[in-house]
């Protein structure tokens, strides 16, 4: 088998469902986003996140309400705030 198919199979296996799956390409594209300082974008593509699973928009801001503690100190969103604070600089 190839090496392709092999690692095909392997995300196939990891991806229970659409939803998921779209989460996942999100992710991706926020990481990519957060990696070529594009901070907006970033904070975009995490909120889609949230909104997939939460949907409609009051229950997404409610979400992010509750679990802002958790978030404060999350590396990512530390990170967000730095390269926030440098491009405006």
């Amino acid at each position: 088998m190839a090496h392709n198919q092999r690692l095909s199979r392997i995300y196939a296996s990891l991806i229970v469902s659409r939803h998921s799956a779209k989460a996942l390409a999100i992710y991706r594209e926020g990481r990519n986003a957060e990696q070529n300082y594009l901070v907006t974008y970033a904070v975009l593509s995490y909120y889609k996140i949230v909104e997939l699973k939460h949907r409609g928009k009051s229950k997404a801001r409610s979400w992010f309400e509750t679990n802002y503690a958790r978030l404060k100190d999350d590396r990512t969103l530390r990170t967000l705030n730095v390269m926030a604070e440098q491009s405006s600089a």
